[in-house]
């Protein structure tokens, strides 16, 4: 169910890691390993939940920002827009882990995908 609230909650796939490597190749009967790690995750995450909404309305009169942020294990965009005063203010959140291949990417190459993650 969280993963549908995944582009407005900033860094949505670096904070439910733990809980995504301890779902990896589990089926829905098998036990998994619950960890401080998990346990950390799963609250930050319900906090993020009931935070206050900090996400602006796109105004399609205007400029779209967006900015990449890639890491070792997975990318992370936002899109914004500037108001009347310049201030820039986020309209969307999308993140995702990376799969077995990219882990190989240089980090350049892992940059470059997450510029076409954020233009798709």
């Amino acid at each position: 169910m969280i993963g549908y609230y995944s582009r407005y909650i900033k860094d949505y796939a670096k904070i439910v890691e733990p809980l995504t490597n301890a779902l990896r190749g589990k089926n829905k009967r098998e036990q998994i390993t619950w960890t401080p790690e998990c346990q950390k995750a799963f609250e930050t995450i319900k906090g993020k939940l009931v935070e206050r909404p900090v996400l602006h309305e796109p105004d399609y009169s205007k400029q779209f920002i967006f900015q990449v942020d890639s890491s070792n294990t997975g990318t992370g965009v936002i899109l914004c827009q500037r108001d009347e005063k310049g201030e820039e203010h986020p309209i969307l959140y999308l993140s995702r882990k990376f799969i077995k291949a990219e882990f190989n990417y240089c980090t350049t190459e892992k940059k470059c995908l997450g510029i076409i993650y954020a233009i798709k």
